[in-house]
């Protein structure tokens, strides 16, 4: 059996074969390294396919775990290369890229992260504190269609490419949030057990279990819309009180009445080990739960006791 990096190099030259057979052009194929969100050290193929320079990269690390399991690697070829395939139809054209400085008809989206968890990512990434050790970073999506969306984080390099300052991008981010990716606010049980999905925050009802899920429309860093402007007090008049936010990952909060009866040791405890047991390392976004105080119109990390502003919009750099 070939360990991981014959396996990376058996791939690479495999994959290079079947592309070059199948696909017109200049194919390169590279092995490549890159840091994901919490630091995740993923290893992949990048596809330079057609001439275009923006090369997809498609990831390696679970492929690897199906050939220790028993799957062809000749067989795991064929479908990274089909991915390969779709990757490639979907990646913008270099006429596309060039236009990035001109952002006028590009939206930006956020993601938010735990820095402690993001130290290698955060080091050529800007990005914008929401306290307690929260950030958000962007994205900035170049090219959307029914098959999906093409997007990539706004690192220092694409900062500059662009030519805006890391102050403008965020408060372009914040200001059109709820337009590229409007927050919704479920029922726990409708969204689990009926499919339904009514955006409470649009049309409020009580839910029968007094849980919520918070996320976006495309369900994708979904854990960000807590931080959209004005989401936090929109959730406290739905609820008509005080309520905390569990991250479930980072791609919802699990909001839950203060009147539930529950406190703040009972949902760290859930928290964390949910994190260790049951989400994946890449989507954990933080052990911390928060608590959002009407009357105060603030958001507090009740597990740390300390306070986060609500007023996103305030904390600018």
């Amino acid at each position: 059996m070939m360990n991981k990096q014959e396996f990376l190099k058996y791939e690479t030259a495999k994959i290079h074969e079947l592309i070059a057979e199948r696909y017109n052009g200049e194919i390169e194929v590279r092995q490549a390294a890159v840091v994901k969100m919490n630091d995740q050290k993923l290893n992949g193929l990048s596809f330079s396919l057609d001439g275009n320079n923006v090369c997809p990269t498609i990831y390696l690390d679970d492929a690897f775990e199906a050939y220790v399991n028993g799957t062809d690697p000749d067989r795991i070829a064929e479908d990274v290369a089909l991915q390969a395939f779709d990757a490639g139809r979907m990646a913008p054209s270099a006429d596309t890229i060039e236009q990035l400085p001109d952002l006028s008809d590009k939206r930006l989206a956020l993601r938010l992260l735990e820095s402690s968890r993001n130290r290698e990512f955060l080091k050529d990434t800007p990005y914008m504190e929401v306290g307690n050790g929260l950030v958000l970073v962007c994205d900035v999506r170049i090219q959307e269609s029914s098959d999906g969306c093409f997007s990539t984080v706004v690192n220092n390099n694409l900062l500059k490419v662009m030519g805006r300052e890391k102050s403008d991008v965020f408060r372009q981010a914040l200001k059109e949030a709820w337009d590229t990716d409007r927050p919704v606010l479920s029922s726990m049980e409708a969204k689990l057990f009926s499919g339904d999905e009514t955006n409470l925050l649009d049309h409020p009802e009580p839910a029968a279990s007094g849980m919520y899920i918070l996320t976006n429309t495309s369900g994708i860093h979904g854990a960000a819309a807590l931080f959209y402007p004005d989401v936090q007090q929109r959730i406290s008049e739905v609820l008509g009180e005080d309520y905390y936010a569990l991250p479930s990952s980072t791609e919802e909060f699990i909001i839950v009445p203060q009147s539930m009866g529950m406190g703040p040791k009972e949902f760290t405890a859930m928290v964390r080990d949910a994190n260790r047991s049951v989400v994946e390392p890449g989507q954990v976004l933080c052990d911390s739960v928060l608590k959002y105080d009407r009357d105060a119109g603030m958001l507090h990390d009740v597990t740390a006791g300390r306070e986060l502003g609500s007023r996103v919009s305030e904390r600018m750099c």
